[in-house]
Formats: structure tokens, C-alpha cells, sequence
């Protein structure tokens, strides 16, 4: 009798894990929201995208979120309102595809940070990366709050002039903290105008 209970527990046991491996997903859900737009280059994002689609890895790609306009203040408002997109003829909204997101590539501030350089004292510039490094924080919080799985934030870099170095050394000190606060691994750059900047990134996240 005791012999006969093993043999069925030992059944039991193997039927469910192989409905588990036969089960389990292995494609990736991968979104990119970045207020960048890019011109005569493949981009990191692309890459990923066609590398994970080429190894038929891919379950979707969502880039539908990212605008070349977008404030950090404007992406927060967007996924507490949960802002819903057409993909394929079907309603997406963002806080589902934070929470179904494998992969999240996140670039944002540029634009402000650029902005603000163009127009502003340098005096004035330290003040306006707190207030961005607020606006970040609290980004990171909200997306963590929907996304659990692995979450990259591409850092600033400074396409003007050396004169804005310290800016820019200051602003990535920061975010690179508070990135590490929320298990959001912080990707350094140089020139993201570049292809190999791209590939240089798409490479460290490949890797992880």
C-alpha cells in the first residue's frame, strides 16, 4: 500500500512539472519609452527588438508610449491615468504593459535638460536637475509599482559643450543613485547621436 502511494505521488509529481516546462514562457515582452528620436541610425531599442524577433524570443514589442515631446512630469500623468494606444487594432494601456513588460529600456529628461541649457544661466541649472531628479525618482517609483522585471534607464550626456560637463556628471551621479534604490541598472553613455553608442548599449543589456 505504501509502495503504490509513492508510485502515484511520484506520478503526480512528474505530471505537473512537465505540464510546468511545457507551459512556461520563455518569450520576452519588451517596451522601450524614450522622449529620443533618431535619425540615419538604428537605435539600441531596434536592435533588441531585432535581435529577440530574429532568435523568435519575442512574445511583443510596445514603442507606441515613446514621444519626442514627453516631460518626465508627462509620462508620470500618463501612467496614473493610464493612457491607452492602439497596437495592432487593439486597446494597449500603459500600466498593463509595464506589468507585463520582461524587458523595460526607459530614456527620459533629455529634452527638459537640453531645453533648460538653452535658456537658463548655468547658476540656475543645478537648481533644475533637482527639480528633474525629483520628477525621475518619482517615475521610478510608479514604474516600479506596475513593472517587476528587469528596468534600464539610459543616462544623460551632453552634446554641448565641456563648459556643461559638471552639469551633466552631476545630474547621472544622481539618478545613478537613485536608479540603484529601485534595482533599475543605470546605463552610462558617451554620444547616443553615434551607431556605436547604440550598440554599446544594446550590448549591455544583451548581456544581462
Amino acid at each position: 500500500m505504501k509502495l503504490k502511494t509513492i508510485i502515484v505521488l511520484i506520478i503526480i509529481t512528474l505530471s505537473i512539472f512537465l505540464i510546468y516546462c511545457f507551459n512556461l514562457d520563455t518569450k520576452i515582452y519588451y517596451v522601450n519609452i524614450s522622449d529620443l528620436q533618431f535619425e540615419n541610425i538604428e537605435p539600441y531599442n531596434e536592435l533588441i527588438f531585432s535581435n529577440l524577433e530574429k532568435q523568435e524570443k519575442l512574445e511583443k514589442y510596445i514603442d507606441d508610449f515613446s514621444n519626442k515631446d514627453y516631460r518626465t512630469t508627462d509620462l508620470i500623468r500618463d501612467i496614473e491615468q493610464n493612457k491607452a494606444i492602439k497596437v495592432n487594432n487593439k486597446e494597449q494601456t500603459i500600466q498593463n504593459s509595464l506589468i507585463k513588460a520582461d524587458i523595460l529600456t526607459l530614456k527620459m529628461g533629455d529634452n527638459e535638460l537640453n531645453y533648460k541649457i538653452d535658456t537658463t544661466e548655468i547658476s540656475e541649472l543645478f537648481n533644475y536637475c533637482d527639480t528633474l531628479i525629483n520628477d525621475l525618482e518619482e517615475l521610478f517609483k510608479i514604474i516600479r509599482k506596475y513593472c517587476k522585471e528587469d528596468i534600464y534607464f539610459i543616462g544623460f550626456y551632453n552634446n554641448h559643450s565641456d563648459y556643461y560637463d559638471e552639469i551633466y556628471n552631476y545630474i547621472n551621479l544622481k539618478i545613478k543613485d537613485i536608479a540603484t534604490d529601485y534595482e533599475i541598472k543605470f546605463i552610462e553613455i558617451e554620444n547616443i547621436k553615434k551607431s556605436e553608442e547604440h550598440l554599446k548599449i544594446y550590448n549591455n543589456i544583451m548581456e544581462n
